[in-house]
């Protein structure tokens, strides 16, 4: 088993279980492999939960920059609500994305730092980002400005997630939404 194969497995296990209900046994288990074997490939359930966080939070954040680059002015609406409504999708069918959106939340204490040093750099660039996109559309707002509320939205979505149901999180979407595009579009776009 490759180093790549067993953190796939391991990513499995966190997301479900979380760091703390994720064990090398398990892990090991999960894999095929004896639990001894893990250690060819990485020194502790730290480091191979922190080199998962990493090739997780670069893959989130390619994604997001993916959907934002494929954006214009013409269809920044749809653009916009669709890159909400991805992540409600991800969440529920992709481990990576549920994995990724609990440690944001809920990083292990003891690899707070190391996790929050990914969180920031995964929400600046999204924020440089999106003021990007901002910038170019017109809209009645100042692009930085559109740009923090826009991810306060995306945090008020991904609360839901963690915490409601598929229906809160429609909700809760619905009216985030509105109010944001409404206060920023400018008359000809509502």
């Amino acid at each position: 088993m490759t180093a790549d194969e067993l953190k796939q497995k391991a990513l499995m296990i966190f997301s479900r279980h979380g760091y703390e209900g994720a064990s090398l046994s398990l892990i090991a288990d999960e894999a095929g492999i004896k639990k001894q074997s893990i250690y060819s490939h990485f020194k502790s359930k730290d480091e191979l939960f922190l080199k998962a966080a990493e090739e997780v939070f670069q893959n989130e954040l390619n994604r997001a920059l993916s959907n934002i680059k494929h954006g214009s002015e013409s269809n920044l609406k749809e653009t916009l609500y669709q890159f909400l409504a991805d992540y409600m999708e991800k969440y529920e069918q992709n481990p990576e994305t549920r994995f990724w959106l609990r440690i944001s939340f809920f990083p292990p204490g003891h690899l707070y730092d190391s996790v929050m040093v990914q969180v920031y750099r995964h929400l600046d660039t999204l924020e440089e980002a999106l003021t990007a996109l901002f910038a170019q559309a017109e809209i009645r707002a100042n692009p930085e400005q559109a740009a923090i509320a826009f991810l306060g939205v995306l945090d008020s979505v991904f609360v839901e997630m963690l915490y409601g149901g598929k229906e809160r999180q429609i909700k809760r979407l619905d009216a985030a939404w509105n109010i944001f595009w409404n206060g920023i579009a400018l008359e000809g776009l509502k």
